[in-house]
């Protein structure tokens, strides 16, 4: 890296060590400890020069303010480890720099996240620089440092905040916090008075040292510190000050800070240079963004809009419609929020100005829609009405204004679209609020009021609103009152997915906490209701993926394929000897552990190639799942309600919908509704000795999982001991005979009850770690349930939706397709299974059809086969990635390239199966993936189902290959002979097991999807 730059403005950032580290870490290849060790070593710390370190630093701000705020911590976080340990002569400076940038980069961050340990870590930067710096030779920096530490105690807790709300912000600030990044991230954070008090303080000494612009800006911080300190009772109004910052400030160099010190002056009566007022509202908007760019442009716009409303609201207003645009491209909530309103303020002042009561709205209505204005200017006072409602909770009527005015000037709230989501959104909240403060409490028009209003939230955007609403639902679903959580459950039917979508992980675990109530209010209340309570529990997003209009849904977007590019980089990194490392299989401890555990992006160090391969392909799944419900409408996956599940069902079948949730002590509790065309029973089994979650640290990743889950691990490992001459092992053996209440919630007498109905089909719909266990293996009276039933799966209730039926296709009858590998002589490690071979031509001749062997099974002729047949079958190695199951993969030819010879879970979605009636998987452990807490899956059952396919038979561990052949074969002779798919299953497992009676040999065989 060259060092011969002197601007950090110059600096040619992209090719640096630090920035290598950084894209390193934020893709996943390395962790983020291992890039702060690598960051930290002399390699790194050798090229840091003060001006890298102010370029780099700059850079990270830039991210955090933007509102990329992970992305400007982390390069934060990389670059004081890097100058914390550099040495030499440039070792001074260098840190300087780094320190004043982070402490930047940590207010930023605070805008979105109460992250204390950065707070804290940032201060004590800030010592480090007060004790550091020279105040004679090095008195401008002195000042910036003070200006610096002043702001990190200003900004987050005023910016976009105002005086009245403060506490309600904050609060919501810290509890977002606390669900997203944990509950120990928020310690260390001063509360509002305190932090005001020490900005005051940092800001006072910089006023003393400043000149220039830096003087300017000092003294408008603290003159805002001082504004919110005589708010709180411990300050006084300050003119001289104001006028003095007012005077140093060029409006048209520097016009957000001139204009919001103008506004603060308004505020308290103060006179503001008409000349320079006039030469501000002169200036188009466009002069702006012509002058400094869209993103400074809105920066200009929320102050001018404050500033333009004490002279010409209508003006204003006008300003306001030529920021939309700009509003609606601005990545930071905060600022958006801030923009609706300062237009709110607008329509309140223009009913003021037309002559309007505001304090008498009721009687106000009537004489704004007889005045003589014209009909966009009574419905901008009405909406005035409306907005002012909130001021003395009066919301309901504000609603009312608000609805009147939308039918005098629809297109006004359709030039203002988001603005007007916001204003309805907040008169929902009002009137949620204030049915909670009646006394007694209205708990069902609050819980409504709040449904409302998260719904009107998500439509404008706001997700961090939307956040504290289903909060809000969270806390009144705690109280398990029947009506309220019928208003709430009305709410999430609707919007469930969109707010899972808008707020990830912390609104998927306040969605699962919800609906762990909601199933306490229902259960053997009204089982219509607790269906469509478990259905927003259990895979919503891979609902909305499963039931899609669209023919192909990808996932794939440019970050994707970047992400993808650099998984191939590193596959072709690896030696020889690595090339399996970090891959288990069925049965291996390690394998059972994650396999049952939630996927969240537990990375390895990334200090060996293997594992920064195996993290990029972490990443790259987690990418593709983010992106693939994103772009689907809502209604894509409205759950299906009983009644339509119950028309679905045949007259011998039964549906097993399982659900873990908690009991009404807190214990963990399984449920389970049996479903059949004339009733539906709900079941549950409280378990004594098992809490909700378990955790388990390696060293280096960690693992959680359902307490439940570690049975299945155990049982899974269990079933693929070598039983001797017995068919199922002793602990196995045990397990399955004792543990069908306890894993599904349903009895012996249950099923017993079922079969005396006519039902000898149960359909069990998993939930959590169950997915990956073999129900048809359980003991009733003995012997295993298959005994007595044919058993199928469905992994999500959406495979049974008649949406999802009307997107499938049908293909020509005649072709189906039978392939096989039998890795014979080949090369990549594969063990020789030439049996698969015999099995492909076996089923090939039951089809009527030429099979495609060995060579001929390339990656495009087979995904050609796929989507040109009606019935196919694959015979060949498969591996479960249990990292990563996007890459869930078939072996193809050529078997020794780990390119064109896998077809990957993710490759099958690109593909349009819509054609295809069933799909069979002769490899191993093809049933499996992986699941989320929100219980949607990933794998390659997923993305065949996601692709259209009907029905899919795989296995739930790698299988015995002369098994396979039976298994495979008889199904599809049963087929050819008229059976269904159910009874063509049922059949195969009946002849497979009186040929292999062992149970890991033929239990191992799995339907799911359509049966019929």
């Amino acid at each position: 890296m060259s060092n011969s730059k002197t601007s950090f403005c110059d600096y040619p950032l992209g090719d640096g060590p630090l920035e290598k580290i950084y894209e390193a870490a934020a893709t996943g290849e390395i962790r983020l400890d291992r890039a702060l060790e690598i960051a930290a070593s002399q390699e790194v710390t050798s090229h840091l020069t003060s001006v890298y370190a102010h370029a780099f630093g700059f850079h990270a701000a830039r991210n955090a303010l933007r509102g990329r705020w992970r992305e400007g911590l982390m390069q934060h976080r990389i670059l004081l480890a890097a100058a914390r340990a550099v040495t030499g002569p440039e070792a001074r400076m260098a840190r300087i720099r780094a320190e004043k940038e982070g402490i930047v980069t940590v207010a930023c961050v605070l805008f979105h996240m109460a992250l204390g340990r950065a707070y804290v870590d940032a201060m004590n930067g800030g010592d480090w620089l007060l004790e550091t710096i020279d105040p004679v030779r090095e008195k401008t920096l002195l000042a910036e440092t003070f200006h610096d530490l002043g702001v990190l105690n200003l900004d987050p807790f005023t910016a976009h905040r105002t005086f009245e709300n403060r506490e309600i912000e904050h609060h919501r600030w810290l509890a977002r916090t606390a669900q997203e990044i944990g509950p120990d991230s928020i310690e260390g954070l001063p509360n509002i008075e305190e932090a005001l008090v020490l900005a005051q303080d940092f800001l006072e000494n910089a006023v003393q040292l400043a000149e220039g612009n830096q003087l300017s800006d000092s003294m408008k911080a603290l003159y805002q510190a001082k504004s919110w300190l005589e708010g709180l009772q411990q300050g006084d109004f300050d003119a001289s000050l104001l006028a003095d910052a007012l005077n140093t400030l060029d409006p048209m160099q520097d016009p957000a800070r001139w204009l919001a010190l103008a506004v603060s002056g308004l505020r308290q009566n103060f006179e503001i240079d008409s000349k320079k007022a006039e030469e501000i509202f002169s200036i188009p908007l466009s002069a702006w963004i012509a002058k400094f760019g869209k993103s400074k442009a809105f920066e200009i716009v929320i102050p001018l809009l404050d500033f333009q409303r004490f002279y010409d609201p209508q003006a204003a207003l006008k300003t306001a419609e030529e920021g939309y645009e700009l509003m609606v491209e601005e990545p930071v909530e905060v600022h958006r929020s801030k923009f609706y309103n300062q237009v709110f303020s607008l329509f309140v002042m223009v009913a003021k100005r037309a002559g309007v009561n505001t304090n008498e709205r009721i009687h106000s209505v009537e004489r704004v829609l007889n005045m003589d204005e014209s009909i966009e200017v009574r419905a901008m006072c009405l909406i005035g009405l409306a907005s002012d409602s909130m001021r003395s909770d009066d919301e309901l009527s504000g609603l009312a204004m608000f609805d009147r005015s939308l039918e005098l000037a629809p297109g006004l709230h359709q030039r203002f679209l988001k603005v007007m989501l916001y204003l309805k959104a907040h008169l929902w909240l009002g009137i949620g609020s204030n049915s909670m403060k009646a006394m007694p409490a209205k708990l069902a028009c609050a819980a409504a009021a709040y449904g409302n209003a998260l719904a009107f939230m998500l439509e404008a955007g706001l997700s961090e609103h939307a956040f504290d609403l289903l909060k809000r639902l969270e806390d009144i679903a705690a109280v398990h009152d029947s009506e309220s959580s019928e208003a709430i459950l009305s709410a999430l039917v609707t919007k469930s997915l969109q707010a899972e979508l808008a707020m990830g992980y912390p609104g998927q675990a306040v969605l699962r906490s919800i609906c762990h109530h909601l199933t306490l209010v229902f259960f053997e209340r009204d089982n219509a209701l607790l269906t469509l309570v478990w259905q927003i529990a259990k895979g919503r997003r891979s609902a909305a993926i499963l039931t899609s209009p669209s023919a192909v849904v990808t996932g794939d977007t440019p970050e994707s394929r970047k992400i993808l590019a650099k998984v191939d980089e590193a596959r072709k990194a690896l030696h020889a000897d690595q090339k399996y490392q970090g891959q288990f299989t069925s049965g291996d401890a390690s394998f059972e552990l994650w396999l049952s555990s939630y996927i969240r992006g537990d990375y390895y160090d990334g200090d060996q190639s293997w594992e920064r391969f195996a993290n990029l392909k972490m990443t790259f799944d987690g990418k593709i799942f983010d992106s693939m419900a994103s772009h689907m409408p809502p209604t894509c996956s409205t759950p299906v309600a009983l009644p339509q599940i119950q028309q679905r069902l045949d007259s011998r079948s039964a549906l097993l919908i399982v659900y873990l949730g908690k009991s009404s002590d807190g214990r963990d509790a399984v449920y389970c509704l049996a479903v059949t065309r004339e009733e539906a029973i709900a079941h549950v089994h409280v378990h004594e000795d098992l809490q909700d979650e378990t955790s388990w640290f390696d060293g280096e990743r960690t693992a959680v999982r359902a307490q439940l889950g570690c049975k299945v691990g155990e049982l899974r490992s269990a079933l693929l001991e070598d039983p001797g001459d017995n068919d199922v092992g002793l602990c196995a053996g045990a397990i399955l005979q004792q543990g069908l209440s306890s894993f599904y919630a349903v009895t012996e007498k249950t099923l017993g009850s079922l079969l005396l109905k006519g039902k000898n089909h149960l359909i069990v719909a998993p939930h959590d770690a169950l997915h990956f266990l073999p129900f048809h293996l359980f003991s009733v009276g003995g012997a295993p349930i298959i005994d007595s039933f044919a058993v199928t799966y469905l992994p999500n209730l959406a495979l049974i939706s008649t949406a999802r039926r009307s997107h499938i296709g049908s293909a020509n009858p005649e072709i189906s397709a039978s392939v096989g590998i039998g890795f014979v002589g080949e090369a990549g490690g594969w063990q020789a299974i030439p049996e698969a071979v015999a099995e492909a031509r076996a089923v090939a001749e039951v089809l009527n059809t030429v099979p495609l062997l060995d060579a001929q099974c390339t990656k495009t002729k087979v995904i050609d086969t796929l989507q040109s047949s009606r019935y196919t079958h694959i015979a060949t190695h498969g591996a479960m990635d249990v990292d990563a199951p996007a890459f869930q993969m078939l072996v193809l030819h050529p078997v020794e390239d780990e390119e064109n010879g896998r077809l990957y879970a993710y490759e099958i979605l690109q593909t349009d199966l819509r054609s295809l009636e069933i799909v069979s998987l002769g490899a191993c452990e093809t049933a499996l993936g992986r699941i989320d807490r929100a219980d949607n899956l990933r794998g390659m059952i997923t993305s065949l189902f996601s692709a259209g396919v009907a029905a899919v038979v795989g296995t739930l561990w790698p299988v015995e290959s002369r098994a396979s052949e039976v298994f495979f074969t008889t199904f599809y002779t049963q087929l050819s002979n008229g059976y269904n798919r159910c009874d063509a299953f049922y059949g195969a497992q009946v002849v497979t097991r009186k040929v292999f009676p062992q149970y890991r040999d033929w239990g191992s065989f799995y339907l799911a999807g359509e049966w019929w």
